[in-house]
């Protein structure tokens, strides 16, 4: 299946919900547009848990370098393919989980869920997990989040990135997480405010 949006051309899996619905309109443009505008600069961007590239793709008109990550064996060719067929050379996707440590992990996809829903699991497919500060990316301005409740661990492991860095952080928490995010940023790592929108939050450093 294909769409084509503001952003560029879209491939998706049939009967995919994130994909569906951009014959509508972007999904969660509005996100998109207030992340690129909140980010003081525009030099790396990290998308985890890119899914088909739809903040991916974004993300690329506007930052220098963007980093996406989609672990899912099933997704991540449309991760792929989307940054392909957009001839976008300032996008590197990988085919891995963030988290907190370097293991193997498990992806499942619950019922009545599609693959938008994957998420670290105690069984489903194996897929590999590194932290971010793994990659000593430098200069990161932006780093979005979007795994379905494993955005603490992903911040954990991300520690040395954000602590050098400063970065804006666009994360989602759908449900309790045994690691405090709002703790750790807003006191660990001293950022100024933490704003809600919707299910998002958006912390400025």
């Amino acid at each position: 299946m294909r769409v084509t949006t503001e952003y560029g051309i879209f491939e998706y899996p049939e009967g995919d919900r994130l994909g569906s619905s951009m014959s509508h309109k972007h999904y969660e443009q509005s996100l998109i547009k207030l992340v690129v505008a909140e980010a003081t600069q525009h030099r790396v961007a990290v998308d985890v848990g890119a899914n088909i590239g739809s903040h991916a793709v974004a993300y690329a008109r506007d930052f220098e370098m963007v980093y996406a990550f989609e672990p899912h064996p099933t997704t991540f060719p449309f991760l792929k393919t989307n940054v392909e067929i957009n001839e976008l050379t300032n996008v590197v996707a990988s085919e891995v989980a963030l988290g907190e440590t370097a293991r193997t992990a498990h992806m499942a996809v619950v019922p009545n869920v599609d693959l938008t829903g994957a998420r670290i699991h105690s069984w489903g497919t194996e897929v590999e997990m590194r932290t971010l500060d793994s990659y000593d990316l430098p200069e990161v301005d932006l780093i979005k989040i979007d795994v379905e409740g494993y955005e603490g661990q992903v911040i954990s492991g991300a520690a040395g990135t954000i602590r050098r860095c400063r970065p804006l952080i666009m994360f989602e928490q759908v449900r309790p997480s045994l690691f405090d995010i709002f703790g750790f940023l807003l006191m660990d790592m001293k950022y100024e405010r933490i704003t809600a929108y919707s299910k998002n939050y958006l912390a400025h450093p």
